[in-house]
């Protein structure tokens, strides 16, 4: 996926899951989806936590809650830093919820807030997220209106 087909991609679904493992990706896809008005389910996983939120258009987005990527360096990765083996599939399944609800226009999703689960206590938190009045996507006056006008550097990306 890149960001001369990401938005043809999106558009050709009801709702978009986001899986990735780099922050790069993470902001195309937000971009893409936000853009083109297109729910996105976002989950990501680190050691004993995982994070799940979906965004349904309009306010908050991604990048309300990330405005940036975290420097170089700050963030290891996962042959560094490990994932409890279960947790990806323990928040695919609290994504495929959101799907579902999303789908059958049932229930109330995560849209707005960021579930918070700690595999290590078997806790989870819901954290509400607030609209950016300065996010460069989905604030009043955006700086990217278009896929073509964010910067998706590779630099998370792994060394070959």
């Amino acid at each position: 996926m890149a960001p001369d087909n990401v938005t043809d991609l999106v558009t050709r679904y009801d709702v978009v899951v986001d899986a990735s493992d780099n922050f790069p990706t993470r902001f195309l896809l937000n971009d893409a989806c936000a853009l083109a008005d297109v729910p996105l389910s976002h989950g990501a996983v680190y050691r004993f936590e995982g994070q799940v939120t979906t965004f349904t258009g309009g306010r908050p987005c991604y990048r309300c809650l990330f405005p940036e990527a975290p420097p170089e360096g700050a963030v290891p990765d996962c042959a560094t830093a490990g994932v409890l083996g279960i947790l990806p599939g323990t928040v695919g399944a609290i994504q495929a919820t959101e799907v579902v609800k999303l789908l059958l226009d049932e229930g109330e999703t995560l849209d707005g807030r960021l579930l918070v689960y700690d595999a290590e206590s078997l806790s989870t938190e819901t954290v509400p997220i607030r609209s950016s009045p300065d996010c460069p996507v989905c604030s009043e006056a955006p700086a990217i209106e278009d896929v073509a006008d964010g910067e998706y550097s590779d630099r998370c990306a792994v060394p070959e």
